[in-house]
C-alpha cells in the first residue's frame, strides 16, 4: 500500500509506500514532484507498507523532512509477532537508524496541519491487541481539506 498526496502548494505527503520492489518507482515518482517528501506516515512496520520507505533510505535517493508512525517496541514484536515479520521489522527499522531517520510517535487526537491539510490521528499502536497484532494496531489518519477528506486504515481489522 502507498498513497502520494501533493498539497496545492506542493507538499508532498506519503502515506506507507509498499514493497521494496516499489521504491525504485516511487523515488522516480516522488522525484518527478520536486524529490522531497514534507512528511511520510507510516501506518504499521509490515513490509508491504515500510518496505519502499526502507529501500529508498538505503539508496538515500529523495529527501524527507518527517517520518511519523507508532511502531511497538522490539520486546513486544519477538513475544507476538511471526519469525518472518520480526526480520522484515528488523530490516526496515534498522534502515532508518542506519540513517539517521527518526519516526515521530503519533497519539490519538493528535491534530497535524499541512498547507491547508488537516490530519487527525484516530488510532495508533495498542499493546492489547495480540491477534493479528501488527494490522490490528495500525495507525488511523483522516486527512481534510475544505473539499475532500480520506482516511487512512493501514490493515486495521475489525
Amino acid at each position: 500500500m502507498g498513497y502520494v498526496l501533493q498539497t496545492p502548494q506542493g507538499s508532498l505527503i506519503v502515506v506507507d509506500g509498499g514493497r521494496p520492489k516499489d521504491a525504485e518507482y516511487l523515488a522516480h515518482f516522488i522525484q518527478n514532484r520536486g524529490g522531497k517528501v514534507t512528511t511520510w506516515f507510516i501506518t504499521h512496520p509490515h513490509i508491504d507498507h515500510i518496505g519502499a520507505l526502507a529501500k529508498i533510505v538505503e539508496r538515500q535517493s529523495i529527501a524527507i523532512d518527517t517520518i511519523y508512525g507508532s511502531f511497538p517496541d522490539e520486546k513486544w514484536v519477538k513475544k507476538h509477532c511471526r519469525p518472518y515479520r520480526i526480520r522484515d521489522y528488523n530490516y526496515a527499522i534498522g534502515q532508518l537508524k542506519k540513517h539517521h531517520l527518526a519516526v515521530t510517535d503519533l497519539e490519538v487526537g493528535q491534530k497535524l496541519t499541512i498547507d491547508d491539510l488537516e490530519i487527525r490521528v484516530l488510532g495508533v499502536k495498542n499493546p492489547e491487541i495480540t491477534i493479528n497484532p501488527k494490522n490490528n494496531s495500525s495507525v488511523v489518519l483522516k486527512m481534510a481539506d475544505a473539499s475532500a477528506s480520506i482516511l487512512f486504515l493501514g490493515d486495521l481489522g475489525i
